[in-house]
């Protein structure tokens, strides 16, 4: 079972792993509305979102600067 993604179903109290939760979806469709899929990060995978999450911000924040300065310079 890969440790990243698995799938847990609420109604049967069981996890499962990705391959065996599309089998078993295929098969019962109702039990989608008690699965919901997991996925886990390692702390170099946060780390690499964080980091990627704080350059967009800057990027807006610089954006929104530079559109208020344009606006007073009209």
């Amino acid at each position: 079972m890969d440790d990243k993604q698995k799938v847990t179903d609420s109604n049967e109290e069981c996890v499962y792993c990705l391959q065996h939760a599309i089998e078993l979806l295929t098969k019962k469709r109702n039990h989608v509305k008690y699965c919901k899929l997991l996925y886990t990060y390692d702390q170099n995978e946060l780390n690499d979102m964080i980091q990627k999450l704080m350059e967009k911000i800057e990027a807006k924040t610089q954006k929104k600067s530079q559109s208020k300065h344009g606006a007073f310079s009209r």
